[in-house]
Formats: structure tokens, C-alpha cells, sequence
């Protein structure tokens, strides 16, 4: 959403590497049609965020590395 892009946009300033996994197949989805959710992605990715669609976190390493991501259904072991 956008507190999530707000985020991820002050930590690429901080020279962070960011991945938004994002479990809908586009950046909210529920909130804007496509062609402003293409405008988000694409300026987030020309910033340096990477994104990971239709998929949840899975684990996260104590460094903070995210270690997978996977669609909820697999996750859950289906």
C-alpha cells in the first residue's frame, strides 16, 4: 500500500536495498486501477526497489535478508 511505498522509498534514500513482496499481482490493487499502480512500480523500481507479486513472505534472516518468498498456498503447505 502506501505507507509500505513510503517506506520502501525513504529506505532506498538511506541507500537500503528494499524488496516489496506484495501479495496481490500489482501494487494495490484493491485501492487503484493498473495504470496508477504501473506509475508506482515503475518509479519505485527506478529508484532501486525490487518487488515480488502474488506471494508472501515466508522468512526473513536475522540480518534482515529476506530468505523466500512464496506463494501463500505453497507456504502453507498445499
Amino acid at each position: 500500500g502506501f505507507i509500505g511505498l513510503e517506506v520502501a522509498a525513504a529506505a532506498t534514500a538511506l541507500e537500503r536495498r528494499v524488496t516489496v513482496v506484495e501479495p496481490q499481482e500489482r501494487l494495490m490493487q484493491r485501492a487503484v486501477g493498473p495504470i496508477i499502480s504501473e506509475y508506482f512500480r515503475a518509479m519505485h523500481v527506478g529508484q532501486g526497489v525490487d518487488f515480488v507479486f502474488g506471494e508472501g513472505c515466508v522468512e526473513i534472516d536475522d540480518d534482515g535478508a529476506l530468505r523466500s518468498a512464496r506463494r501463500r498456498a505453497e507456504a502453507a503447505g498445499s
